[in-house]
């Protein structure tokens, strides 16, 4: 999933069905593509989800597929016709395009987390600056989508929970994912799943298990492991009305200061803050 990646063709071809359901023979004419090249592309798009196919008769018909993915593709190359899309999303655009969400990531971060070679990224970034769909912060030296750039986050967005749910599929059947970060993704599969490279997470990784029907892993960094700090605060998201959680985040909380700040830091990654206060409140 890390590798994937749209072509300009796949994204034409995209285009061409909005207007109404092709007939697959068709599209090759219409976009001067060869049969062949056409057939790789549509694998291609149904693969990533973006389109449906439907056979009537002998002949089978392309039209967008009703995913959330693909309506986001359609808004903005509907809303942001003066955008050149395939400068956006081909070549490393799928990778890189969800690390600018924010907070965003300085060109450090952005390497290896994108996977790519540094001149690779930073040819992209200079491009998308140029074009006014990035920016660099201040201070903080963090690449980012620029204000303004609705319709491109929200694309940005829903690729990435699109790619990640269909990466934990493929590897892992029946897991569920419950939350996802910049960095990471938490996620539940029934109690006993063999799983492996994902660090336990939750009440897997509290050094008091607490028995859940479910096991929780966290992934999306290699070599990922999890503190008991933010063990407690994933526990509380996925369980949030337990009431022996709540007694251990107000004891851990209670403890040190240092400790109740990293709870609160956790909390706010995780976007559970007012649940967290609730809870050291009793």
């Amino acid at each position: 999933m890390g590798n994937e990646r749209l072509s300009a063709s796949d994204l034409r071809i995209f285009e061409a069905v909005l207007a109404g359901e092709l007939a697959s023979g068709r599209i090759a004419k219409a976009i001067g593509l060869s049969p062949s090249y056409t057939s790789e592309c549509l694998r291609r798009l149904l693969g990533m989800g973006l389109i449906s196919t439907q056979r009537k008769g002998i002949t089978v018909f392309v039209r967008p597929s009703k995913s959330a993915l693909a309506a986001a593709l359609a808004l903005l190359m509907k809303e942001c016709s003066g955008l050149d899309v395939s400068k956006v999303l081909t070549g490393p655009g799928l990778a890189l395009l969800p690390l600018l969400l924010p907070p965003g990531k300085t060109a450090q971060e952005l390497v290896p987390a994108a996977r790519l070679s540094q001149m690779t990224v930073m040819e992209r970034i200079r491009l998308w600056r140029g074009m006014g769909l990035v920016i660099r912060e201040k201070g903080t030296g963090l690449y980012k989508l620029a204000p303004g750039q609705r319709e491109l986050a929200d694309f940005a967005l829903r690729y990435a929970e699109d790619r990640d749910r269909r990466m934990l599929a493929g590897k892992i059947p029946g897991a569920l994912i419950l939350w996802r970060g910049p960095d990471g993704i938490l996620f539940s599969v029934d109690a006993g799943t063999p799983v492996k490279g994902f660090a336990p997470a939750g009440p897997n990784a509290l050094e008091e298990p607490i028995v859940h029907s479910r096991d929780y892993y966290i992934g999306g960094q290699p070599h990922r492991r999890v503190s008991q700090d933010e063990a407690l605060v994933q526990t509380l998201l996925v369980d949030p009305p337990n009431p022996r959680v709540r007694r251990m985040l107000r004891k851990r909380a209670e403890s040190s200061s240092a400790a109740h700040h990293r709870l609160t830091t956790f909390a706010e990654r995780y976007g559970i803050g007012i649940e967290l206060a609730n809870a050291l409140e009793g």
